[in-house]
């Protein structure tokens, strides 16, 4: 999170001398619910961030500056495949809470950063935009249906 704050503050000054810019956050939706894995630090380290992303927004937008958070779910990488092949059944407990039915890649939070930080989305800061294949809009008790499930 001081890393976060750190950068969130040197790019807001050279931004608001510009009197324009865009700053988007990387969070997770550890911020927004619970994942029980025994990471408190983690998800209230994540909760930060999406303050810190409304405050700044508040703040600076009337100064053209605008910060806006992705909040992506398990996303596939290097720690995480490691954890996976450790413990095999990792990769199906994640899954069972993803609609899609798949994790995320890296390039799938392409897009939305890359939206975010263009003039395309000049009207949007203070936003914190899920990217977790459906798993926060999932009830926590809820099941995805596979396509071929009656």
């Amino acid at each position: 999170m001081l890393g976060r704050f750190c950068m969130c503050q040197e790019a807001g000054r050279r931004m608001l001398v510009q009197g324009r810019g865009s700053i988007v956050n990387i969070g997770s939706i550890a911020s927004q619910s619970a994942l029980g894995r025994s990471h408190i630090a983690y998800s209230m380290a994540m909760g930060a961030v999406i303050q810190m992303t409304r405050e700044l927004s508040t703040e600076w937008s009337s100064a053209g500056v605008r910060v806006n958070s992705i909040l992506p779910a398990q996303v596939v990488n290097p720690s995480l495949e490691k954890r996976m092949t450790e413990d095999p059944a990792l990769k199906t407990k994640f899954l069972s809470g993803i609609p899609t039915g798949r994790m995320g890649q890296p390039s799938d939070i392409q897009g939305l950063a890359v939206f975010l930080a263009s003039d395309a989305s000049s009207w949007i800061t203070g936003a914190i935009i899920p990217m977790d294949g459906g798993n926060t809009a999932m009830n926590a008790g809820g099941t995805r249906r596979y396509p071929n499930a009656s």
